[in-house]
């Protein structure tokens, strides 16, 4: 903040006019009066109009507090008071009046008042008793000498010329000197909260020059007076002025207030001194008024004896005080849970509290001399060597860190340590710390931390860390240090929760966990994203090592896992990308995805990398859902139904329902195109009960309009997201029931895919069975464990996959297999049909290796209505 230039410039035109005022006073009193009366009193009202202003800025300036600015503002009144008493005085110096010299007087009276009545509000700074008595005592000491001096000064006038007018005199004199004096007294004595040191300082020098300087010049003679007078007032007026300036200047600058820097005062022995000069004085001269003086010397020797016992008083109890804050401290120390320490600069121990036994189990006199730095972790050490080494510099500097300090036990405790450099205490001479152990705090901090970044069933990073990893690598990665991040998705793993219970999921995501732990190299980042949902961060290898890695975290989720009494087996899909310098991880985890369900679309348990193309397939995909959705609801999928016939006649003894979408725009889409969209995106699932709504409501048409010629059964295709729906079994049941046909009427086709993996699905079939559907496993041969499955799952009819009818008529493998296959299933008295007969011949050998079921295109296309009373025969 800054002073105003007008503040300077009123103070400049204040010093000028006292500076006119004192030489025209020393001309005056030297020289004879060279000019009028009047301009020698013209000084003194301009200048206490311009302490008027003075104060009146000092007043407003800087957001004065509420004391300050009353004062200010108060003392402004009374300096303009002044300056209307002392232009009076000017008046009647040019033209005498009568009542005039009073009316100046009368209103010199009320500024005085004004003057006074600010200083008796100012708030005192002394709050205790004792205080307060010891002060008062130093005031009365100071106006005892007062007192005895204006006596010495007056007796001989006042003795000599006792008139009523000299009492008048003398009254104002005593009152005016004791006045002045005891409010520089207080001032200087105490100080006041928000004034600056000088400003008071002023305000004491200006109280003594308009109280006891003033009355002092009633004492000289007429000419004196008026000249003393004339001079004294200007001065007393520009002090005041000095004073306010002075609190406008410290309070631009910040300036501390004004406090004591010593808890005593030599004012009062000053005073003494005088006294006792005085009695010297008059002893040696004999003078009349010796026995008041001697009298006020012993009062002021009695006043001086009481004010040395208060202050004794006041130092025992204070040094009670200082004994029990010593005790105080001493206990607090003694019983504090923190180590409070002293070391040299070089880290030397000098003192250490007891609480170093509680903390560190050490004895804090055996710790002394040795080196603090010997206790600290060295991993630690160079954080407390540059904690130190930053305060060292700096007297009174502190620092705040935390390091590791060995137990007595050799276990490390974390300490959190505060270090100030009080070195250039007197006292201290060293480095003070205080120590406090926070062990527990950062264990919990760390468990805290781990917990934030880590799955809590399967203990392996979580989403956020996962992500963080991502960032940090992708931060690091170039053409020298590849990235790849993997997604894996445990396939049908919701029937596992589904049929068996959430708590064996949970533990069966537990232990894959951690075979994908220990299938991976330790640099390897493993997560858990949710669900069933896992990924890896592989820093430094190449898409051929990772596909590597990831095929032994196949291998190793292939294996089946017992959990209680549950023996399952899991399988998962995996989508790769590498990272690319500026991709964020929301990027790389959308390429991952992406290739994680093309491994899905491809049938699940694959590895599959991000490519360009993936991202084209996708959009295809995500356009054939919303184009499926639309299917839906308007009707644009047919139902066809393909002859399963007997053999050798080829009479049609049964159909497979197939869905056809007629696109309005594409036309027919294949099956192939859009069923593995739909199992996906689990559009499957409802297209699926339409599929056998309506295949049920057209048999059971068919046989009431056709009699025997009608199918005996209808086939309908079910897929893995199918059976594990919960209610499957219920909506089969559901539709029988609304339909009217018999459950042995409808076959329900699975893929040993779809069961493979137990759970809901194999539960779902048994159901279904239960309820006299007829079980078939399609595509029979190709999937995993064919034979192992007739064991769990109830099945009627095996369908003989085609890729063993295509070369059935040539002697190889898979006449051998065809052969076997049938075999099988008359042994375990199932039926046997077999798939893709697309020519007699093909036809024939299969009627001769004992199959009497058959299905293809020999037989007839799949159509809305097949030709149920015509015949194709085999040959």
């Amino acid at each position: 903040m800054r002073v105003p230039p007008h503040q300077r410039t009123v103070l400049a035109a204040a010093t000028v006019l006292v500076v006119l005022g004192v030489v025209a006073w020393a001309v005056d009193a030297f020289a004879g009066s060279w000019w009028p009366a009047p301009v020698t009193w013209v000084f003194a009202p301009a200048a206490a109009a311009l302490g008027a202003v003075l104060c009146r800025r000092a007043a407003t300036a800087f957001h004065a507090s509420g004391t300050v600015s009353a004062y200010w503002r108060t003392s402004s009144l009374g300096m303009m008071t002044f300056a209307v008493a002392y232009l009076l005085r000017v008046v009647d110096a040019v033209s005498p009046a009568d009542g005039l010299i009073w009316a100046s007087v009368a209103v010199h009276v009320v500024g005085a008042g004004l003057m006074v009545w600010p200083l008796l509000r100012l708030p005192s700074t002394v709050a205790t008793g004792a205080a307060r008595a010891a002060l008062w005592l130093d005031i009365g000491i100071l106006m005892s000498a007062t007192g005895v001096l204006i006596w010495c000064f007056t007796a001989t006038w006042i003795i000599g010329a006792f008139t009523a007018g000299h009492v008048v005199i003398v009254a104002a004199l005593v009152a005016s000197g004791l006045g002045g004096v005891f409010f520089a007294a207080r001032i200087a004595l105490v100080g006041v909260e928000g004034f600056s040191r000088r400003s008071l300082y002023a305000i004491g020098v200006a109280g003594i020059c308009g109280g006891a300087g003033v009355a002092a010049c009633m004492l000289l003679p007429g000419g004196l007076r008026a000249g003393g007078l004339a001079l004294l007032v200007p001065i007393s007026s520009y002090v005041t002025g000095l004073a306010a300036h002075w609190q406008i200047v410290d309070a631009a600058a910040a300036t501390p207030p004004a406090v004591r820097r010593r808890n005593y005062s030599l004012l009062p022995y000053g005073a003494v001194a005088a006294v006792d000069v005085m009695l010297v004085y008059t002893a040696a001269r004999g003078t009349f008024d010796h026995l008041v003086i001697d009298s006020m010397a012993f009062l002021l020797t009695g006043l001086v004896i009481v004010r040395q016992v208060t202050a004794l008083r006041a130092n025992t109890a204070l040094l009670h005080r200082i004994g029990d804050q010593k005790e105080h401290f001493r206990l607090l120390v003694q019983n504090a849970t923190d180590i409070v320490t002293i070391t040299e600069p070089d880290g030397t121990l000098r003192y250490a509290s007891p609480a170093m036994m509680l903390v560190l189990g050490r004895d804090p006199d055996a710790c002394a001399g040795t080196n603090l730095l010997a206790m600290v972790h060295p991993e630690d050490v160079p954080v407390v060597e540059q904690a130190h080494a930053s305060i060292m510099d700096t007297a009174g500097a502190s620092v705040r860190f935390a390091a590791r300090l060995r137990h007595a036990d050799g276990s490390w405790r974390w300490l959190e340590l505060f270090s100030s450099n009080l070195l250039h205490e007197p006292s201290i001479a060293g480095r003070v710390s205080n120590a406090r152990d926070i062990t527990e705090t950062r264990e919990i901090q760390e468990r805290l931390r781990y917990e934030a970044g880590h799955d809590p069933l399967t203990g392996l990073a979580n989403r956020l860390l996962f992500t963080d990893r991502i960032d940090e690598s992708v931060a690091a990665a170039d053409q020298r240090r590849q990235v790849c991040v993997a997604l894996i998705d445990l396939d049908d793993f919701k029937s596992v929760n589904d049929t068996l219970g959430h708590a064996v999921g949970d533990r069966l995501l537990v232990a894959l966990a951690e075979r994908m732990r220990e299938a991976v190299r330790p640099t390897d980042l493993v997560a858990r994203l949710g669900g069933d949902e896992f990924a890896f961060v592989f820093c430094g290898a190449p898409i051929a090592a990772v596909e590597d890695v990831l095929g032994r975290v196949d291998a190793a989720l292939r294996v089946p896992i017992r959990v209680g009494e549950h023996v399952i087996t899991t399988r998962a899909s995996f989508g790769i990308a590498e990272c690319r310098p500026g991709d964020d991880a929301g990027e790389v985890l959308r390429r991952a995805d992406v290739a994680m369900y093309a491994a899905k679309a491809d049938g699940g348990g694959r590895i599959r990398s991000y490519t360009a193309e993936l991202d084209e397939q996708t959009n295809r995909q995500a356009r054939l859902t919303a184009e499926l959705r639309v299917a839906l609801d308007t009707g644009q999928f047919r139902v066809v139904y393909q002859p399963i016939v007997s053999l050798p006649d080829g009479r049609i003894v049964s159909v497979e329902a197939l869905v056809r979408w007629e696109h309005p725009e594409r036309g027919l889409i294949s099956p192939a195109e859009f069923i593995p969209v739909a199992e996906h995106n689990g559009l499957i699932v409802e297209l699926g009960a339409w599929v056998l709504r309506t295949a049920c409501a057209q048999t059971v048409t068919w046989r009431a309009e056709l009699g025997d010629a009608a199918p005996q059964r209808v086939s309908v295709n079910v897929s893995a997201r199918q059976l594990a729906e919960p209610g499957f079994v219920a909506l089969v049941s559901s539709v029988l029931a609304w339909t009217g046909l018999g459950a042995h009427n409808l076959v329900v086709e699975v893929t040993e895919t779809a069961v493979f993996g137990g759970g809901q699905a194999v539960r779902a079939v048994k159901d279904l069975h239960e309820l006299g559907v007829l079980i078939a496993l399609d595509d029979f041969g190709t999937g995993h464990s064919s034979l192992g499955l007739l064991r769990t799952v109830p099945v009627d009819m095996l369908k003989v996959d085609k890729s063993f009818v295509d070369t059935i008529t040539m002697a190889g493998q898979h006449a051998v297999i065809a052969t076997a296959l049938i075999q099988v299933s008359h042994g375990l008295g199932l039926s046997a049909v077999a798939e893709g007969v697309e020519t007699a011949e093909q036809a024939a050998e299969l009627y001769r290796l004992g199959y009497r079921l058959a299905q293809g295109y020999h037989f007839g296309r799949p159509v809305a209505e097949p030709d149920f009373r015509g015949v194709r025969v085999a040959s």
